[in-house]
């Protein structure tokens, strides 16, 4: 059987992204594909160059690399070798999937923030942008390569936080390690990625939007 390709020669934060410490909980039948389990860990706070793709996972990997090809080309000083898809929403089609395709950047990019634009548009990008992620914990579970659908793994993903009495804090995720040495065109199903979700404590949450509503 042809093995599938990874992201990296032999094995993917979303252990990222080792940018995760994890603590393994449980055993599954998709943790015993990848050799995982869905676990806690921590990510540290990252500042990160972002684009907006509309389309499917995909043809998101296409737009990643226009992103690094502004990265080099502005003078933007890479800080890891992984790249983060966040799913902005849930469409029927996945034609009108929205992804925020993220690279982590040094420090010195906050201050191009907010001046991105016009340069967006010269590499074949829509919004793109810089902002800085404050440090959170998230719960993460390895997506084996040659498996195009990761519902199931997002299922069991979300099971795990309900059963830690935790909920969801921020839309969820896929990271890749050295996404940037695999080819624009490479099936998603190919790709071993590494699903994650930010994750609070209930009360935590309600106090967070109670200070946003105040504000």
């Amino acid at each position: 059987m042809k093995k599938p390709k990874t992201i990296r020669s032999t094995a993917l934060g979303l252990s990222a992204l080792a940018l995760l410490i994890t603590v393994l909980v449980g055993v599954s039948e998709v943790a015993s594909q990848s050799g995982t389990a869905p676990r806690l860990a921590s990510a540290p706070r990252v500042v990160v160059l972002y684009t907006i793709h509309r389309g499917s996972p995909d043809t998101a990997v296409g737009t990643f690399h226009k992103l690094v090809t502004l990265r080099d080309g502005e003078g933007f000083t890479p800080a890891g070798g992984f790249g983060t898809f966040v799913f902005l929403n849930h469409p029927a089609r996945p034609s009108d999937q929205l992804i925020e395709i993220r690279i982590p950047v040094t420090d010195a990019a906050l201050a191009r923030q907010g001046t991105l634009g016009n340069t967006a548009a010269v590499y074949g990008l829509g919004t793109t942008d810089v902002k800085e992620k404050p440090a959170s914990t998230v719960a993460t579970i390895t997506k084996p390569g040659g498996v195009a659908d990761p519902t199931p793994s997002y299922s069991e993903l979300y099971s795990f936080i309900e059963s830690q009495r935790l909920i969801a804090a921020d839309a969820p995720a896929e990271r890749f390690e050295q996404v940037e040495s695999i080819p624009d065109s490479i099936p998603y199903g190919e790709l071993q990625t590494h699903l994650v979700v930010p994750v609070a404590s209930a009360a935590v949450q309600a106090a967070r939007a109670g200070k946003e509503a105040r504000q």
